[in-house]
């Protein structure tokens, strides 16, 4: 006998997780542009550390989704993995769009006969951002869950125990993972 797949508009629980899923899309949609100012203000922090406040920013926003009614506090864990990693690509893509204006106006500004060399990305922090996007982009087909702590570490700013808590775990086992992910992000940079 043949299983029929169920209808979404008969089936009440698919119904339901289709309407939860439409409306987190909503929500999320709508904070793009408040994670691009966030992830603009993250490259122009001269240490390259997330911006002060970065993390309670995000969690004033999350917090007046939940008072709006259009998040609930069971989407928390959900909200912060996607506002860390939305911060992330924002912030790589940013550096990237930056470092490439930047070649472009080195290699229009360099004699023809200049070595190869004097054209070539400098070690600043653009293209340090862009190295760690790559180095994450190739340890999440890894371990997501490193890349997930370095996301809400590194980019949003949230420090080891806010991690913990969200994630719903350890204070030392998130300590121990951003050991892990950082020092696979030295070998690939320095590799």
């Amino acid at each position: 006998m043949a299983v029929v797949p169920a209808d979404p508009s008969t089936d009440p629980a698919r119904s339901a997780a289709g309407e939860e899923r439409e409306t987190l899309d909503q929500v999320f949609a709508v904070l793009h542009p408040e994670l691009r100012r966030l992830a603009q203000a993250r490259l122009r922090e001269p240490d390259g550390g997330a911006p002060a406040g970065t993390a309670d920013h995000l969690e004033r926003s999350f917090r007046r989704r939940v008072d709006a009614g259009q998040l609930e506090e069971a989407d928390r864990e959900r909200f912060f993995r996607y506002a860390a990693g939305a911060i992330r690509k924002f912030i790589v893509e940013f550096a990237r769009q930056l470092l490439a204006e930047q070649q472009a106006v080195r290699s229009a500004t360099a004699p023809l006969d200049a070595p190869l060399t004097a054209t070539a990305p400098s070690g600043d922090g653009v293209s340090l951002l862009v190295g760690i996007g790559a180095a994450l982009e190739a340890l999440e087909a890894l371990d997501p869950e490193l890349v997930t702590i370095v996301e809400m570490r590194y980019f949003a700013g949230f420090g080891d125990s806010e991690i913990a808590g969200l994630l719903g775990t350890s204070g030392r086992r998130v300590y121990r993972q951003w050991e892990k992910a950082r020092a696979y992000l030295v070998a690939s940079l320095n590799g």
